[in-house]
Order: C-alpha cells, then structure tokens, then sequence
C-alpha cells in the first residue's frame, strides 16, 4: 500500500521502504529550514549557515526526485 500524500509506502511483507526514510529526512531538513528563516533573513546568518542552507535545500531537490522516482515505481507494481 502507498500514499502520495503521506509519502508512507510498504512492501509486500509491511516493512517500511526508501520512501519512508525519505519522509524523515524530509521532515528534518524542513525543520532545518524553518529555524533559519525563524532566525531571520539571509542578512541574519554567517556565510557558513547560509552555505549548510544551500546544501539542506538541494538535498531537499534530490530527495524529492528520488521520491517521485520510487512512486513511479511502485505505481507500475
């Protein structure tokens, strides 16, 4: 069974797969990505933090095209 929405996906034995782990690292980089804009604008932060919030963010970019990857996948099972 899976879900879009939920990005929650089992296999046949009901053992979570990549699309939940996704999930996770998803939500925690979005909560990485919120305390930097609740710490306030780019201005706000060291070079540093802003360069981990470029890499956060192109991970967020490759994690959701795996994602879309691994339904596409399923949705041909």
């Amino acid at each position: 069974m899976s879900t879009l929405y939920g990005l929650v996906s089992r296999n046949s034995t009901g053992q979570n797969d990549r699309s939940t782990q996704i999930k996770k690292e998803l939500v925690e980089l979005f909560n990485a990505q919120t305390l930097f804009y609740r710490k306030g604008g780019a201005s706000k932060h060291t070079q540093g933090e802003i360069a981990e919030f470029e890499k956060r963010r192109e991970r967020v970019r490759a994690l959701f095209a795996e994602l879309k990857q691994a339904v596409a996948e399923q949705l041909l099972l």
